[in-house]
């Protein structure tokens, strides 16, 4: 398999390169992205013991289609683990996630930074304040991301 890492890494690149570039309405998939960022979490950043994130996705009018009837996903965090719920697993929310679809996407492609999205209130993160400043080190970009 790792004699295929160049070829693998190449598409990603290009792929990354012609369908990121410009984000469309029909490219946007909030299942998708949550499973990416799951992928993506840095767990040796994670802290001690479990940790519950709840992202809600705002969507209006037009932009319900995109999230196909789920707004709501939470990970579960808990080292070396990184779970992936579409139903509220029953735990308690440490850190809520308000985020607009699009916005988000942005951030986990590495076209605008956390901070920049909290900053402009596309993404809001709700919460103990030591957990939201160690969220924006938990959550990766995707590896195709021009850094």
């Amino acid at each position: 398999g790792e004699e295929l890492r160049p070829a693998v890494v190449a598409l990603g690149t290009w792929g990354y390169k012609w369908a990121a570039a410009e984000l469309r309405p029909d490219n946007l998939d909030a299942g998708l992205l949550m499973w990416f960022l799951r992928r993506r979490v840095r767990v040796e950043n994670l802290p001690e013991g479990r940790v519950v994130i709840r992202f809600d996705f705002r969507a209006q009018g037009a932009r319900a289609y995109w999230l196909e009837g789920q707004q709501s996903f939470w990970l579960i965090l808990e080292r070396p683990v990184v779970d992936l719920c579409v139903s509220d697993p029953g735990f308690e929310v440490d850190l809520t996630v308000s985020a607009d679809l699009p916005e988000l996407t942005r951030v986990y492609l590495g076209h605008v930074s956390l901070a920049q999205a909290t900053r402009q209130g596309s993404v809001e993160v709700l919460g103990h304040r030591e957990l939201r400043s160690g969220f924006r080190n938990w959550i990766g970009v995707s590896p195709f991301a021009q850094t």
